[in-house]
């Protein structure tokens, strides 16, 4: 039998102005015999039947042809091409059609059938020569050819045929050829701006008034192609493809076509200065390696921008955007390649990029932002979000290179994420700081690349109170390669990054939070980072790689005023240069921590887990003054100040324990709780006080369930200090 794997069928039209086209039908398939193996380099006869309302219609033409396969069992004919004669008197004005396809692979008369496949609407044009006008009127109106789109602008073929094909945007066989139809009962609200000759798509004849609803229309069956709209993608940096890319992303967010709202761009090198995208456009590369948008060094900050107002379903597959090199202007340009900025429209308080996805991207070279999601800050009463995004195989790298006076927490980053950012998914992407060049002593010859990932608050700009900060973000099975910091996380909440790859870093993540916003505990707003989920990744010389640190500050992870859960890790020799510690807590709100794996005992090594805290005044369950503890989420905790305690507030959970010690030369003393109406939590198991002198400590398990007033109270299991 013969299995058809690849089925063409194309028109194809004379080369002659305002002649009618030939009529045949182009076919390609793969031949296969019976047992399923492919029949290269042979000589076969193929049957063919056109038939009229179905596989079990009659017969109007048929005819066989002889052909021979290729190494990979490849054929081709044209139908219509042994008999023409037949074929020219075919009715495609009438009932569907099939076509009917047999082999006799040995040539010996008795054919196999293949299948059965429904002609659909590209043959279908051939039925334009007898057809009616788009009104009814005119039949029998002939298929005229011109060259280009202005050829078709300045002619009068409007009042001659309503179908005319085109063989080229601005040359014939430049990928815009097409069919067009003349439409006389075109209508819209917004007829002026939805029907505006766009160069592409809508064409209006020079010869009629702009307000005549009369257009040439393109007919498309399909995904919008940018060559329709003159983008070449030439690899001879000629002319600017960007404006024709444009217009194909306006054409798609028009709703009173919505036949396609996918933009697709063929393999091709398209140069362009700046892309902004609408609601609804998919923006879809034919192939990740061919398909390359090269950015203009110009002065657009970005490449790609959104528009105003809510922007959202919009997709970017398969596409590669590189800066090239070879620009004059390269060296003193900065530009980023997408900015998603939240903003209002005119009409709407609300904006953002929401539900949107990005698959098989690569981004190369440009110095400034690679990707940056710009959430609403100061002001925007969280109606300027971009949320509900999705990243999958997609990898971006930084074109520039820091000196050693550069701060890496100003620079550009490979992927921004600040404000009003919510509900991210990142899978298989990498975020890389860039190439580096390296001296005879394998140190690079420049300061190591920034940051990769930045994920921080935007403030109000009037009142530094008021912080607008990303959440609910995962990072999973990514890669990171190459910087000073993997990820600087900045007042943010609920990050994952998991199941990841870090390589080559002075410091992987740092994680920090504003204590300073934070002086009245749990009632006051915290600009902290919290509930950090460092889980199941792989370090690799991720902390003092290429000895620009000061000795002996090494750290693969740094938390400071910040809370991080940081478990089932593997590092592995992080540094030969100096002593490498795998955590460091600063003024932590609380670092969990178990479950690492290190490739030498010494790099378990961490400072500022055990947590320091002073007695100080806190409030009780009805908001009193009373001495105590805040310990937040921390679990080990020295107190490093004397005195009085009588109440522990802490977010751990019920059945945790807490392990405090005196650090100080003097005496802390804990007093029992009475009846759980004075504000006092802590349960000392019938005694009225415990001290702890100068190293001693003290265990404490939190006991949920209602005592009193109180819906929790922290009871001693075992100490070294004296209870009384």
């Amino acid at each position: 039998m013969i299995r058809k794997v690849l089925i063409t069928l194309v028109v194809l039209v004379s080369t002659f102005c305002f002649a009618q086209p030939p009529e045949l039908i182009s076919f390609r398939g793969i031949a296969i015999n019976s047992s399923g193996m492919l029949q290269a380099n042979k000589t076969i006869n193929i049957r063919i039947n056109i038939l009229d309302s179905g596989s079990a219609g009659v017969s109007i033409f048929s005819e066989v042809h002889t052909v021979d396969t290729d190494a990979n069992g490849n054929y081709s004919f044209s139908i219509g091409s042994v008999n023409p004669s037949n074929f020219k008197n075919i009715n495609w004005g009438t009932e569907d059609k099939f076509l009917k396809v047999e082999l006799d692979i040995y040539r010996t008369g008795s054919y196999i059938l293949s299948g059965t496949t429904q002609l659909m609407s590209t043959p279908y044009a051939l039925y334009a020569k007898t057809a009616k006008s788009i009104d009814g009127t005119a039949p029998n109106a002939p298929v005229f050819t011109v060259n280009t789109l202005a050829d078709l602008r300045n002619s009068d073929l409007h009042t001659q045929t309503n179908t005319v094909y085109v063989k080229g945007h601005s040359e014939v066989g430049d990928g815009g050829e097409g069919f067009f139809y003349y439409n006389k009962h075109l209508a819209s609200l917004n007829f002026l701006e939805v029907y505006k000759d766009n160069d592409g798509t809508i064409i209006k004849p020079i010869s009629i008034d702009e307000s005549l609803n009369h257009r040439w229309i393109r007919n498309i069956d399909g995904p919008i192609n940018v060559r329709y709209f003159g983008a070449k993608g030439f690899w001879d940096r000629t002319g600017e493809d960007g404006k024709g890319i444009q217009k194909a992303i306006k054409f798609a967010s028009i709703t009173d076509f919505l036949s396609s709202r996918t933009v697709y761009i063929p393999n091709g090198t398209y140069y362009v200065k700046k892309l902004t995208l609408k609601s609804g456009v998919k923006l879809i590369g034919e192939s990740l390696e061919e398909t390359i948008i090269n950015s203009i060094c110009d002065e657009n900050p970005y490449l790609i921008d959104m528009a105003d107002g809510v922007v959202r379903d919009i997709q970017i597959k398969n596409i590669t955007f590189n800066v090239d090199t070879n620009d004059s202007n390269y060296n003193n340009s900065n530009k980023g390649c997408m900015h998603f900025e939240a903003k209002p429209s005119t009409t709407s308080v609300s904006g953002g990029l929401w539900s949107s996805i990005f698959k098989n991207i690569r981004i190369i070279r440009f110095k400034g932002h690679s990707i940056y999601f710009e959430g609403g800050g100061g002001g925007s009463n969280y109606l300027l979000p971009n949320q509900f995004i999705t990243l999958e195989n997609v990898t971006a790298e930084r074109g520039k290179m820091l000196t050693q006076n550069e701060s890496p927490f100003i620079e550009s980053n490979s992927l921004r994420i600040t404000g009003t950012c919510f509900q991210f998914s990142f899978t298989n992407c990498n975020f890389d700081g860039g190439p580096y060049i390296f001296n005879a002593d394998q140190t690079p010859n420049r300061k190591v690349n920034g940051i990769n990932v930045h994920i921080g608050p935007k403030r109000h700009q009037q009142n530094n109170d008021e912080v607008f900060f990303p959440a609910d973000i995962t990072f999973n099975t990514c890669g990171f390669g190459g910087g000073e910091y993997a990820f600087f996380i900045d007042g943010s909440e609920n990050i994952t990054i998991m199941n990841s790859w870090f390589e080559n870093f002075e410091r992987a993540i740092l994680i920090k939070g504003d204590k300073d916003k934070c002086t009245g505990g749990y009632n006051e707003k915290c600009f902290n980072s919290k509930s950090i989920n460092i889980l199941n990744n792989k370090f690799l010389y991720s902390a003092g790689r290429f000895g620009y640190l000061p000795d002996n500050s090494g750290r693969v992870i740094i938390v400071e005023n910040s809370q991080a859960n940081i478990h089932n890790n593997y590092v592995i020799d992080p540094s030969t240069k100096e002593e490498v510690l795998f955590i460091e807590g600063i003024n932590s709100l609380g670092i969990n921590t178990s479950g690492n794996y290190f490739d030498s005992p010494n790099l378990g090594n961490s400072i500022g887990i055990v947590s320091n805290t002073k007695i100080t005044s806190i409030k009780d369950n009805l908001n009193r003054p009373i001495l105590g503890l805040d310990l937040f989420l921390n679990k080990s905790v020295s107190i490093i100040s004397t005195g009085n305690i009588y109440r522990i507030n802490s977010m751990v959970q019920g059945g945790e324990i807490i392990i405090l010690r005196n650090n100080t030369a003097g005496n802390i003393t804990f007093h029992t709780m009475n009846n759980g109406t004075d504000g006092k939590n802590i349960f000392l198991s019938g005694r009225s006080s415990l001290t702890l002198k100068y190293g001693d400590t003290a265990t404490f398990l939190k006991i949920d369930g209602h005592y009193g007033k109180e819906k929790a109270i922290y009871q001693l299991t075992s100490t070294s200090g004296v209870v009384n």
